[in-house]
């Protein structure tokens, strides 16, 4: 139906929102990407969160939880960010 190029390196599997009609995809370096899903066009992408892995792309995972994307990176390393605010940081204390 479409193809849509990306900044992300070797992108995780993707992750459907119904409610916001969207793809999610996130990398090893701990980008989250978001596609339209019926244009294909993209509609953010986030900085790195993580150390980029070169060794196990396969561990790179983002799935949605309650509303929130959650995503964790090959070395371990988890955050979760709003779909519709990826670049707030998270509230402290």
């Amino acid at each position: 139906m479409w193809q849509t190029p990306t900044s992300l390196e070797q992108p995780s599997e993707a992750t459907y929102d119904p409610r916001a009609r969207a793809v999610y995809l996130a990398s090893a370096s701990g980008r989250v990407g978001a596609l339209d899903a019926k244009k294909g066009t993209l509609l953010w992408e986030t900085l790195p969160r993580a150390e980029r892995n070169d060794t196990d792309w396969g561990a790179t995972r983002v799935r949605l939880v309650e509303g929130a994307l959650v995503a964790t990176t090959p070395e371990g390393a988890v955050f979760s960010l709003d779909p519709a605010h990826p670049e707030r940081k998270p509230h402290s204390g």
